[in-house]
């Protein structure tokens, strides 16, 4: 295993000569500094950028190079518009009869961006009238002091917003204590855990929970308690995480209510509710008092043994949730199934390959994320779990260069799975003879991912997902690259947001131009003939669209104003592409463009200089003749892609490895 030293050395070695820019933030002691600096070289072509809250740390950091930038709070003009937006979002105007008001609030932020956004997120939620808005003030500006420092004052306006949160919402912020520092935690896991806690309820017959759950996050995001760490160009957040002075509070509420307990030696609590490890496992295997736990949650434990393990799952009886995300498993421990309370269990990215039939004990089970793990077929006992909604069990294959055409490793489902009938979300089952039919009673299904489909199969998916109303999500691949997929709609869901369509099609099927809601479209080896710009430009809400391996013409033509929406494309793999043309007014919100090993195209796209919002251009593997073509010493389509922020080349070498240049 390489130290510390020798990577270091070879991070130094590789920026020998390179000009670079290296970030770290948020350092709060000089040890890490003094541990790293020797990886990087003392020349004039990089930049390192240090972020502290700590005046010694900063001042240590540049004694012999550098200069100290000492950030100052905002000036009255800037910490207004910054409130304006976040309370007004949508004409950010300040009302008249609030203005006042208005200003004596954000004067009290003392120009903290973070303090600002968290009051106005909590007003922008509230009534825009004067009784309403001085019952905040009265009721948590109080605290306010002028002579304590501005991080004091900082956390007592979060403190606010916290405390102004609805009930069931506080425990929902609560829950976020649980994950490490700077954590990205996943939009839907999050939802399944609070679910999973009946931290979230339904009073509407029609609205299910995943959707009140939703609806809890965003007006967490509103607020500015938490932040969006990734989301989809069409919107939909992937991940969000915690800023880490928001973090400090609710580190602090959360002990002060018993809500968590940590293994950090330090805050074990005598009757833990919710226990979150982080790193060793040795701090609790010994402690014996989980009676009245009811999540467990581990992060970066590298060391597990059984025996150890048996002894400590058998101690919890009151579970609800377990996470071993990446834990060192590589057998499914027994004691987990005598957990007749347990609605959430992931042991996702772990070793484990099956799992034993007492798993039909979890009666309770509503998720059973077993993604990226080397389970490969579930026993006939899954069957007997009726409670499931979110059933993951798949693995990405690993590729580097060439797109393969098996990318997901799915499961094999014992017949039978119509019974399952509060599945939600089922991903990847393998297309066994006799799986397909049953899939017809799945009625609540709202993604669906399928491999191996066999083209005497294509008829019967179509009949049970034309049943599938709220399908928002369908992934089907075909058993190898000639097999035909047979996929004929007459009605598709209406509410479909995103198609994965991986197999021969030769044709587009039409029905794809009936999905009004369609925001992310993905064909591969689909072979076909005729050119599919012609008949996807129209599509309303199409934001993403991959064509990779999926056209054997020569020219993809959009006309003038087609795709509307689009923010992200990707060309891969078209062997017999020359032209690719960009009518006026065409893709005008496109963003992001990826090109890739089109060998015979020659030229970057005609009527690319009129996108104007295009910032990523990415080229992998293209040929000599247009790589020489963008080239910034005089390349004949250079004056073209000039306003593209970003141009990423990358290209093979001669020992096989690639590399790549921003032009």
């Amino acid at each position: 295993m390489i130290n510390v030293h020798d990577l270091g050395q070879s991070l130094k070695d590789y920026l020998q000569d390179k000009s670079y820019v290296v970030v770290f933030d948020d350092v709060w002691n000089l040890e890490l500094w003094e541990e790293i600096k020797f990886a990087f070289p003392t020349n004039s072509y990089g930049r390192i950028i240090i972020t502290t809250r700590e005046v010694s740390v900063a001042q240590s950091c540049t004694l012999t190079c550098g200069h100290l930038y000492d950030l100052q709070p905002l000036n009255d003009t800037e910490a207004w518009d910054l409130f304006c937006r976040t309370t007004f979002p949508s004409d950010r105007c300040c009302p008249d009869e609030l203005e006042e008001l208005s200003q004596k609030i954000v004067k009290r932020c003392q120009g903290l961006p973070l303090a600002i956004v968290a009051i106005g997120g909590m007003l922008a939620v509230k009534e825009k009238t004067m009784s309403e808005w001085e019952r905040v003030i009265r009721g948590g500006f109080g605290m306010y002091d002028e002579r304590e420092h501005t991080i004091v004052n900082m956390k007592r306006i979060i403190l606010l917003s916290y405390t102004d949160l609805p009930y069931n919402l506080k425990s929902c912020f609560l829950y976020l204590s649980l994950f490490p520092e700077d954590y990205n935690i996943k939009f839907m896991k999050l939802i399944r855990l609070w679910m999973a806690e009946g931290f979230v309820k339904s009073n509407q017959q029609n609205i299910m929970v995943e959707e009140v759950a939703k609806e809890y996050i965003n007006v967490l995001i509103k607020r500015s308690l938490i932040l969006v760490a990734d989301r989809k160009s069409y919107g939909k957040v992937i991940s969000c995480r915690v800023h880490d002075v928001v973090r400090e509070i609710i580190l602090s509420k959360a002990r002060e209510e018993n809500f968590t307990t940590f293994t950090d030696g330090v805050h074990m609590l005598n009757r833990p509710r919710r226990l979150s490890v982080h790193g060793s496992f040795d701090a609790i295997s010994q402690e014996g008092r989980f009676i009245h736990v009811r999540s467990l949650f581990m992060f970066g434990v590298t060391e597990f043994s059984t025996s150890s393990g048996h002894e400590f799952f058998s101690s919890f009886r009151l579970l609800k949730v377990i996470d071993l995300d990446g834990m060192p498993l590589k057998v499914f421990p027994p004691e987990i199934t005598e957990l007749l309370h347990l609605r959430y269990l992931s042991l996702r990215d772990t070793s484990i390959s099956e799992l034993p039939k007492s798993i039909k004990r979890l009666c309770n089970l509503e998720t059973l994320d077993l993604k990226g793990t080397m389970v490969r077929e579930l026993p006939v006992e899954i069957l007997k779990l009726r409670k499931l909604r979110h059933l993951l069990v798949y693995r990405y294959h690993d590729f580097q260069l060439n797109l393969p055409f098996d990318t997901v490793k799915g499961v094999r489902m014992p017949i039978g799975i119509g019974k399952m009938l509060e599945l939600q979300k089922l991903s990847y089952l393998d297309g066994r003879p006799g799986q397909v039919k049953e899939l017809r009673k799945l009625t609540q299904l709202k993604r669906l991912g399928i491999i191996k489909l066999r083209t005497e199969d294509g008829r019967d998916l179509c009949d049970a997902i034309q049943n599938m109303e709220s399908l928002l999500s369908f992934d089907v691949t075909s058993r190898h690259e000639n097999e035909l997929l047979d996929l004929c709609l007459s009605q598709p869901p209406k509410l479909l947001q995103r198609l994965y369509l991986k197999g021969m099609l030769e044709s587009l099927p039409s029905w794809i131009t009936m999905l009004q809601n369609l925001v992310c479209l993905c064909l591969r080896w689909s072979k076909l003939k005729d050119d599919p710009f012609e008949s996807l430009q129209n599509l309303p809400n199409l934001a993403e669209l991959e064509l990779s391996r999926a056209y054997d013409g020569n020219e993809l033509r959009c006309g003038e104003g087609g795709f509307k929406k689009l923010q992200v494309l990707h060309i891969q793999y078209l062997n017999e592409l020359k032209v690719v043309e960009i009518g006026e007014g065409a893709m005008c919100g496109l963003q992001e463009l990826c090109i890739g090993e089109c060998l015979q195209l020659e030229k970057v796209p005609l009527g690319i200089e009129h996108i104007a919002h295009l910032k990523e251009l990415y080229l992998f593997f293209m040929s000599e003749e247009l790589c020489s073509r963008v080239r910034k010493d005089g390349g004949e389509d250079r004056p073209r892609i000039e306003h593209i922020k970003m141009i990423i080349n990358t290209i093979y070498k001669h020992d096989g490895q690639f590399s790549f240049r921003i032009l």
